[in-house]
């Protein structure tokens, strides 16, 4: 039954598709999953003590949001794993990233619409890696309007 599927797992998130997507993807394997494990019945009800039936629900949650444009792992919960996830998702992040200099957009990221083409000449190795750490450690993300 749906309320005795509890764990917690990871998975690799392509670029292209959101957090969102990704656990109602799941959640619906696992649905069709226990149906097909119970002769086509919905396991998402539970049997009560008096004969009736009540809908459980089946929770399914990621601990925390990729970008639609990012790809990486996700953290999937499952039952009591989804109030778990917080727990185990304090650990340090790293991230690759790439870029292109002298180019703005209207996002802010590489599938937004160019806005500004700028030189970037006057940007040595120096100021650039001088640049990149000020993004280490613990920071405040404020995303753009």
């Amino acid at each position: 039954m749906a309320q005795r599927l509890n764990g917690l797992f990871a998975v690799h998130k392509p670029v292209g598709i959101t957090s969102a997507s990704i656990s109602n993807g799941i959640k619906e394997i696992i649905r069709q999953g226990l149906k097909s494990c119970h002769d086509g019945r919905d396991q998402e009800t539970e049997k009560l003590e008096g004969g009736h039936r009540q809908r459980g629900k089946l929770r399914i949650g990621h601990g925390g949001t990729l970008d639609y444009a990012a790809s990486g792992v996700l953290v999937i919960g499952v039952g009591k794993g989804t109030k778990a996830l917080g727990s185990f998702l304090k650990g340090q992040k790293k991230y690759v990233a790439t870029g292109q200099l002298g180019i703005a957009t209207d996002t802010h990221s590489s599938n937004g619409k160019i806005t500004q083409v700028s030189s970037y000449d006057h940007i040595t190795e120096e100021k650039f890696f001088e640049a990149l750490n000020r993004f280490q450690g613990q920071i405040e993300q404020v995303p753009p309007v």
